[in-house]
Order: C-alpha cells, then structure tokens, then sequence
C-alpha cells in the first residue's frame, strides 16, 4: 500500500517545473560563498565569488558520471552558451564531480564553451553551496545568489527569463507570467479526462488498481492524447503485474516522453518485474540525483537490492525512503 502512495505521490509531481532549490548550504539572497575551483587551462585555483565578481553571472555545476548526467549537463551547456553570448553574461561551468579531465574538456569543446575548463579537484564549491541535484544552476549578481535551479526540461528558458529580471530588463511578476501563461477554458472533452484522471488517482491511493486502470482508459477515451493519463495507465499495469501490456505501454512513453523521470521508473521497475536485476540497477542509480527528495527512488533502490541479496544496503534505502515520506508529510503539515 505505502508504495501505492509513493506512485501517487509521483504521478502527481509536475515534470515540466523546475525543482525546488537545488543547493543546502545557501539560499537566495545569500552572499556568494568563497569556494576554489581549478582551472584546467591555466594550471591554476579560482575563486568563484572573485570570477563572478558583481556582475550578473550564471554558475552551472554539473557531473557526466552516468549516460543520464552527461546528455543533461550537455543539453544545458549547448543552450546556455549561445544565451550567455547574446545577453553578455558570464558563465562559468564547474564540474562538481571530479570526472576524468580530458571527459571534462570533450563535454565543454561538445557544448561550444571556451571560457576556463574548472573543476572542483577539492571539493570545495561542492560543499560551500551544499550542490543538491546535477545539473544545476545559480544565477549571480551584485556578488549575491539571486535565483537558483535544478534541472527542469525548459531550465534554459527559465534562466534566460531570470537573468532579464536581474539585468532589469523584466520584473518577478513579468517573468513569472511569461514562464506560466494563464491556462484557456478546457473543453468538455478535456474536463471529461482530468475527471477520471483524478477518479484514477483517488483509486490508486485506496490501493484499487483495477479501478483505477478503469478511470486511466476512461481520461485517455476522452483525450487520447492525455500523457499523464497513460503514465497512470502504466503505473495500474505494474501494479497489477500485467508486464506484457506494461512493456507496451513503456515503449509508447519512452517516444513520447523519454526523458520523464517518472517513465524512468518506470522502467527500472518494468526491468526488475521481468527479472534484469542489473538493468534495472543502471537505471535506478542515475535517479537519486534526479530528483533526490522522491521516496519511490529509495524504495526502488531499496527493492533492487533486496533482488540482489545485499540486506543491509536494502535496508538503508527503505530507511531514507521512510525518512523523504515522513519530511514530505511534516511539510504539508506545517
């Protein structure tokens, strides 16, 4: 049943937001912290409060330890460079990771960046802003953290929106109707579908996956197009280990919405139901920096590893999911 919820809770996230902010150790507001990183390049240590100086500025920290890290902090790269040029910022990439140099140099030459290759040799950028998620953002100026992201599939449309806010070409309020533009009157057809929608998730979080997968293909006869519907569909499948159809549903998804998080667990579970322990392995490890604060991520985790007879790593995932599920609730409560 608590993993019932768990799905519940994953359905309900919405994938195209950004996350919340991404680092630990700082927040909005706060004083760029002093934190040496080394530059490749020139053989020598920086200081990113000293290079972003009172300018306005964007710091990316990224890894490529996993396929799934590399194709983000690339995406992002190719999109911020071109921005950085056209709006005459600084941008100042830092692979928080300590991946293998010349793995660093490809990525950057890759994204078409030609400013200082740093990286965070002594971890020292990692633990002074607290990086949370990879890749992330902080968007600089007057030497203090104005905006800060985790990544988000429009991130680079997000930051491009910030970064006119903070040169004081758009307000708060201009940027926040830009990024989230009133929604139109929905038809009867799409009200019909958000109904059962909603029918769907109230029945998965009673533990009622048949109704469920009923009011699933009820939304998706209303608007076949309903991709959180058929993410719904997909999660009933799963539940109700229907894989054959699952796998279909999967391969559906994955054209549609290959990188939403939540086909990816999809996915790993799929591979776990049908028995490819390690596959499912590779899958699950690149989410926890996707989205750390899930609990399915942990549970998934948890049940990998229950798969692979390491107890004592099983249990520690069960743990932190219980620990995300019980942050999750003193939220709401709060």
């Amino acid at each position: 049943m608590i993993r019932g919820v768990f799905f519940v809770l994953l359905l309900a996230v919405s994938i195209s937001q950004a996350q919340g902010f991404p680092f630990r150790a700082v927040r909005e507001g706060d004083p760029l912290p002093s934190a040496k990183v080394f530059d490749i390049s020139s053989g020598k240590y920086m200081d990113i409060k000293d290079l972003v100086g009172d300018s306005v500025a964007v710091v990316l920290f990224w890894g490529a330890d996993s396929p799934y890290k590399r194709k983000h902090s690339l995406e992002v790269l190719k999109e911020l460079v071109p921005l950085s040029n056209q709006m005459k910022i600084g941008l100042y990439p830092v692979n928080v990771q300590r991946d293998p140099e010349n793995d660093v140099k490809s990525l950057l030459k890759e994204a078409g960046y030609a400013g200082p290759v740093l990286i965070d040799r002594d971890r020292d950028a990692y633990k002074a802003f607290g990086v949370f998620v990879m890749p992330s953002v902080v968007v600089a100026k007057n030497g203090k953290i104005f905006k800060g992201f985790g990544y988000t599939h429009n991130l680079a449309e997000v930051i491009k929106v910030y970064c006119e806010v903070a040169l004081g070409l758009k307000t708060e309020k201009q940027a926040e109707a830009e990024l989230h533009p009133e929604q139109k009157e929905m038809s009867p057809e799409e009200k019909e579908a958000l109904r059962f929608y909603r029918l769907g998730l109230s029945m998965l979080e009673k533990g009622m996956a048949s109704r469920a997968e009923s009011a699933f293909r009820r939304a998706l006869e209303a608007k076949a197009d309903y991709t959180d519907a058929r993410v719904g569909l997909a999660v009933t499948l799963l539940l109700e280990g229907k894989l054959d159809q699952l796998g279909k549903e999967l391969a559906f998804l994955e054209k549609k919405i290959s990188d939403d998080f939540r086909i990816k667990i999809l996915k790993a579970r799929y591979l776990l139901e049908k028995g490819n322990v390690d596959e499912a392995y590779t899958v699950a490890s690149t989410l926890v920096f996707a989205k750390p604060g899930c609990p399915d991520v942990y549970v998934l985790l948890g049940d990998v590893y229950f798969r692979k007879k390491d107890w004592e790593k099983a249990a520690s995932y069960y743990r932190k999911a219980l620990d995300k599920c019980y942050h999750l609730g003193r939220l709401v409560s709060e």
